[in-house]
């Protein structure tokens, strides 16, 4: 069943397909000369009274905290690398003395 014959079964006072679609034709052209906004404005906006920005110094500060602590565990884990290697070796050097 097509969307005109629904509007013709349904319409009451033997209104005619023709008179429906001309209706609905122009409620289509009304509502598309007449969007919807898609968001509205609720409040004006405000000056603050305070410029806002990252606070430098703090951020400095933290960056060499942080980096000093990765360069501490960067170093313990090479040395730790560097003995195990070491003790690895010296075990094979060992071994082959006493053979």
């Amino acid at each position: 069943m097509s969307e005109a014959q629904g509007h013709t079964e349904g319409a009451t006072g033997g209104e005619s397909a023709g008179a429906l679609m001309r209706r609905a034709r122009e409620q289509a052209r009304v509502e598309e000369a007449n969007p919807v906004p898609t968001f509205s404005v609720l409040d004006a906006a405000e000056l603050p009274e305070r410029h806002s920005r990252p606070q430098r110094g703090l951020t400095v500060v933290m960056a060499m905290i942080v980096m000093t602590m990765v360069d501490i565990v960067a170093m313990v884990c090479i040395r730790v690398l560097v003995v195990t290697l070491f003790a690895v070796e010296h075990e094979e050097v060992h071994a082959e003395r006493i053979e």
